[in-house]
Order: C-alpha cells, then structure tokens, then sequence
C-alpha cells in the first residue's frame, strides 16, 4: 500500500526466533480504514484478517502481532488516533463502538459520553443520524485545531 503512514513499535532479535539462523524483525503499525485501502499483492492469499480471529502462526509472530496490538490499545488512548477511521460527521454510538472493538472491551456508556465531552474536543454538528434502525442520534465532529492547541499532547491519559 502507498500513503500509509507507519510508526516502529518494536524489533524483535531473540536468538531462537528462527530454526535457520539469527532473525531480526522491525514491526511497524499503521491504523487504517480498510474499506479505502486496497492491498496491492494478492498472492499467497494475502487478505485482512480479525485480530480476534488470528491463531496459529509461525515461529513468533503472534508475539509481534501482540506487541503491536498492545502498542494500538496503548496509542489510541492517548492519541486521538481513532477519529481517522471514523466519518467526519460521527454519533457516540460509533464512537464508542470504535473504541470498545480496539480496546476489546465493553465500556460503560453514560461514563464514556462524559468522558468525551470533559475533553471538550467534540463539536455538536446540529445534525441526526439518518437510515439507523434506532432512534438517531447527535452527530459530532472532532475538533483537531483545538486539539492541536491544547498544551498537553497527552490528552486522553484516562482509564476506562
């Protein structure tokens, strides 16, 4: 894929990672939205998996994928990282589903919206959701120029 912005989590140089010889491997994350990224090669089945669907894999390579996986858990709560993957115009329900499928949890909703809103980084857009099977909600934006301007980089350093 091209335009896809990686960041380094780890090298992983353990002798023993591979039965041939000494191996070193540099992970790099990168956190998109695959319904706009296509994948470029296609052979070897190439294709995205669930990371909760993923079990047998060679040699180490579940630990990388945990390692990056914590590093993802790690980063979105701290980093408004998450809000890239979602459409400009978003509810709390996506918001909140959002952060509940990377966290691998189930977050309480009333503690999750006031959370958010103390941050005081969403922007009531005035606008419903529309063709939702429940009753529609708020629409928001996030708002990254204040974001930007907030002195501490480290913002959303909350627990859930």
């Amino acid at each position: 894929m091209d335009d896809v912005y990686l960041e380094q989590v780890k090298a992983f140089g353990e002798t023993g990672r591979h039965p041939a010889a000494r191996v070193v491997t540099i992970a790099y994350c990168s956190l998109i939205n695959i319904e706009h990224h296509q994948l470029k090669i296609l052979a070897n089945e190439l294709h995205w998996h669930r990371v909760t669907t993923l079990s047998d894999m060679a040699f180490d390579h579940r630990q990388i994928l945990d390692a990056c996986y914590e590093w993802l858990q790690k980063r979105i709560q701290e980093h408004p990282l998450g809000f890239s993957l979602l459409p400009k115009k978003f509810s709390l329900r996506e918001l909140q589903n959002l952060y509940e499928a990377i966290l691998d949890v189930k977050l309480d909703r009333r503690n999750f919206r006031k959370k958010f809103f103390s941050m005081d980084l969403l922007e009531d857009t005035g606008e419903l959701e529309t063709d939702v099977p429940h009753r529609p909600g708020k629409l928001y934006r996030f708002n990254y120029e204040k974001y930007q301007k907030k002195e501490r980089r480290k913002w959303f350093g909350i627990d859930f």
